[in-house]
């Protein structure tokens, strides 16, 4: 909506003015809210989604892009690729790094697991969403269309109820934040990024 009306008003809108306003609007209605763990965690995946995935996606874009394919049409299928998959790492890198903090101060534990959950998973919670979302329209049309169109999303969230136990379940998948050297390895990890 800040976005919306900052086109309207002929100003630039950004994303973390927008993201703090959205975060203060919720603050101003609720005060309580600054101690939810899910707000925290809300705001800093996105703020580092907003912030630092843009730029490390054109920075892995620029680092594979070299070797692509041979071939006008090769070329710009690949490059299509390779954005593609620059992006999916990008998010899942950033809103990890910027939630990890709080991750380890809220529940006492860092996960080993969270980044190629997120890059099993992610792309399926999108897909699940988005056709939960044309079934809901579709069954507007008779529950027969909601139902079929339905079905892509019921496999999609089937594989997330299959991938998030089974990634869960793995030896090591989470060790404990108070322990000294999981401390110092998270604070050598960010100072060497």
């Amino acid at each position: 909506l800040l976005w919306l009306f900052s086109f309207l008003v002929r100003r630039e809108a950004d994303s973390p003015t927008s993201l703090f306003f959205a975060v203060g609007s919720m603050l101003l209605f609720n005060p309580y809210m600054i101690a939810d763990a899910g707000l925290w965690l809300s705001f800093a995946a996105t703020l580092g989604l907003v912030t630092a995935s843009g730029p490390l996606a054109d920075r892995l874009t620029r680092l594979f892009s070299s070797r692509r394919p041979e071939g006008r049409t090769a070329g710009r299928l690949s490059g299509k690729l390779v954005r593609l998959a620059a992006s999916a790492l990008s998010a899942a890198v950033c809103a990890q790094l910027f939630v990890l903090p709080i991750q380890m101060i809220v529940f006492g534990e860092l996960s080993l697991i969270a980044l190629p959950a997120n890059l099993l998973v992610g792309w399926s919670a999108q897909g699940a969403f988005f056709g939960g979302a044309l079934a809901a329209a579709a069954s507007c049309f008779g529950l027969p269309a909601g139902q079929v169109c339905a079905f892509p999303a019921v496999l999609l969230a089937r594989y997330q109820l299959r991938i998030v136990p089974a990634m869960a379940s793995l030896p090591y998948a989470t060790v404990s934040a108070g322990s000294f050297y999981t401390g110092a390895a998270v604070v050598f990890g960010y100072l060497l990024l």
